[in-house]
């Protein structure tokens, strides 16, 4: 669990003191952070998130803790598992520019925003072995679109082509007259 995850700031998310019994009203925390802490704490210790040990955590009635956890969904803060679990989503930091520039001599500069790295060409091929299996991923995911779309156009041919057929089993259909995707015979 990262930093930026351990702490709730939303301005949605209700900010009130505590009201399960706190003694420093200073130092008390809202059952909305209460909520997020107990989920980041049973996340940490690998234990399943769900209604109930939240609110055996917390203290808090079921409708509050459901009513911060609606919330924290809807932030895309957590989602659902099923059967009652729930998971922290993981927040990452918004993507920073990134460049690479090849130099005439083999150094490759590398910028990720401020931070300047050069790399002399044995660096990059130990990088891109490193790489290499975020790189199969992609290309595995592109690759399967392309077959989920082609999938499809081929079981909406399959379907004209049924269609086809038991016309012409019925002997409803002029095979002459009989298209298939768009071609009319005849």
């Amino acid at each position: 669990m990262t930093d930026a995850q351990t702490t709730l700031i939303d301005d949605d998310m209700p900010t009130g003191p505590d009201t399960t019994g706190g003694d420093d009203a200073g130092t008390a925390k809202s059952n909305a952070q209460i909520v997020w802490d107990a989920i980041v704490d049973l996340a940490n210790e690998e234990r399943h998130v769900t209604r109930k040990v939240l609110c055996e955590v917390t203290g808090l009635k079921a409708k509050i803790v459901d009513d911060h956890v609606e919330r924290l969904i809807l932030h895309n803060r957590l989602r659902r598992l099923g059967y009652g679990v729930l998971e922290v989503v993981e927040q990452f930091p918004p993507p920073r520019p990134i460049s690479k520039t090849v130099m005439p001599n083999g150094i490759v500069k590398l910028e990720i925003d401020d931070l300047l790295v050069e790399l002399t060409p044995k660096e990059v091929r130990t990088l891109a072995g490193m790489f290499g299996g975020e790189m199969n991923s992609l290309l595995d995911i592109e690759s399967s679109s392309h077959y989920l779309v082609r999938v499809a156009e081929l079981a909406n041919q399959v379907r004209e082509l049924q269609r086809v057929v038991t016309a012409l089993r019925s002997g409803h259909g002029n095979p002459d007259q009989l298209s298939f995707d768009g071609f009319v015979r005849g």
